[in-house]
């Protein structure tokens, strides 16, 4: 073969790898202007990059130095605002400094004048107390002077009167008793007791101020003196209260006598001296003289100049008049709040004033009181429905149960209407022997209140016998008159 076959042969293997040569090297020459393309590209966008980044640099760079400046603008408003107010501020504080110096001052000064006018009454008080003393001095040895003035004007009674010495325990005080006296609460007096209910001497906690209507020779007043009390006690006796006048005066308790008898009127009724007994005037009792003394409405008594401010407790024993006085002392026992009274129902006396032990309750409680029977610190509740079977019953009337009472128990008394039956058969079947007079007149007068009894048979033929073996009896009207009707 020959050379130019062979180059041919050569140039047919060769002309693909060449034309792929120079198709790599167009792409070569192709990536080549690209990267140059590219790198100028690059080259555009970083200088444009650059410059934008400088553009931005230099605005900001305007703005912050804007901001600041209006920041420090700001600051400098927000500084002098701040020097504003604060001057302001010390301004305002100064004047309410100023202000509440000023109002310290005169608070200061109120004070201080408050102070010398407190200085000044209280130097005014105690010069009128030291005078108030120097007074209640001289007024007690002046009392003391009459004490023994007192004590030297006795003298030229001693003949008629005993002064006994009380030493009963708690209880100690002298007692002026009439050197002629019979009556068993001067004979108790001599032996050293007291005619009073021991039930009444624990029955309070604490002293406070007594009424004792029918004050006698002052076995109660004197008892509640010296435990303390004060009090008020109206006598009707003259002889009475001229011995306890003396007694009151002799132990300096701070007690008035009021020397009138206690009734449902003020003005004069007529009364009988008869020692513990005096009673006003009667038809039943005959052979006493009456005389004419003052009597008091307890309801005209406490608007008086000098009554009480309080009343803590009443007595009443005065021989029949209780239901009287009770009827005259609504408005005062009212003002009084209604206290605790302790009054005696005696049957026979209540009846020579034509009344009865059941109109005596009742018109207690009428007034809101019920009735009590004291016994060892103890409230026995008593019915006003009851009949009186014995001649004295002691009855305590409450309205309410005062806080200064000291009670144990309470209880109620219970009374059998057969046992009274029975009471009454052999009580009034004993008229025939010579029977208390008292007793039975009272007991008969008590039963018009009680027509359930009376409708009995056995006892309705016991007053049918009385009726006739005391058909000459003067008085028979008087205590049995409503049986006759």
């Amino acid at each position: 073969m020959s050379i130019r076959k062979q180059l041919k042969k050569i140039l047919l293997h060769i002309s693909p790898v060449f034309r792929v040569v120079c198709c790599i090297r167009t792409q070569v020459e192709d990536l080549q202007r690209d990267i140059l393309d590219g790198f100028k590209n690059l080259r555009t966008q970083v200088e444009d990059l650059q410059f934008q980044l400088q553009r931005d640099i230099s605005t900001q760079k305007e703005d912050l130095q804007r901001d600041i400046s209006e920041e420090f603008r700001n600051l400098r408003a927000q500084v002098e605002d701040l020097q504003f107010q604060l001057q302001r501020d010390i301004s305002t504080q100064k004047e309410d400094l100023q202000r509440d110096i000023s109002e310290e001052f005169r608070n200061l000064r109120t004070q201080v004048e408050g102070l010398q006018f407190q200085l000044q009454r209280d130097i005014s008080t105690q010069k009128e107390d030291l005078q108030k003393d120097i007074s209640d001095e001289l007024r007690s040895f002046k009392a003391q002077s009459e004490t023994l003035q007192g004590y030297l004007k006795l003298l030229p009674e001693l003949s008629d009167i005993q002064i006994i010495n009380i030493k009963n325990v708690p209880l100690s005080f002298f007692w002026v008793i009439s050197n002629t006296a019979k009556d068993p609460i001067s004979q108790g007096a001599r032996g050293g007791s007291i005619s009073i209910d021991h039930n009444l001497f624990g029955l309070f906690n604490v002293p406070g101020t007594f009424l004792d209507l029918g004050g006698n020779i002052g076995a109660f007043s004197l008892s509640f003196g010296a435990m303390g009390w004060n009090g008020y006690t109206f006598e009707a006796s003259s002889k009475n209260a001229d011995l306890l006048k003396k007694s009151i005066f002799l132990n300096n308790f701070n007690i008035t006598l009021v020397d009138k008898a206690v009734f449902d009127k003020t003005g004069y009724i007529y009364f009988g001296q008869l020692g513990p007994y005096g009673l006003i005037q009667n038809e039943m009792t005959a052979g006493i003289q009456w005389e004419e003394i003052p009597c008091v409405c307890l309801d005209d008594w406490y608007n008086q100049e000098g009554a009480p401010e309080k009343i803590d407790f009443i007595k009443i024993d005065i021989e029949g008049s209780e239901v009287a006085a009770l009827r005259g002392m609504k408005k005062m026992l009212e003002r009084y709040c209604f206290p605790p009274i302790f009054v005696e129902s005696n049957s026979w006396t209540l009846f020579l004033q034509n009344e009865t032990q059941k109109s005596l309750l009742s018109t207690a409680n009428e007034m809101g009181y019920t009735p009590y029977i004291l016994k060892n610190a103890s409230l026995l509740k008593y019915d006003i429905n009851n009949f009186p079977t014995t001649i004295c019953t002691d009855f305590l009337l409450l309205k309410d149960i005062p806080e200064n009472l000291k009670i144990n128990t309470y209880g109620e008394y219970i009374q059998d209407p057969n046992e009274v039956v029975t009471f009454l058969i052999q009580s009034l079947s004993k008229l025939d022997d010579g029977f208390d007079r008292q007793l039975y007149t009272s007991m008969c007068y008590a039963l018009k209140d009680f027509p359930d009894y009376v409708c009995n048979v056995d006892v309705k033929v016991k007053l049918e016998h009385i009726v006739k073996i005391n058909a000459n009896d003067n008085f028979l009207k008087k205590y049995l008159g409503w049986f006759l009707q």
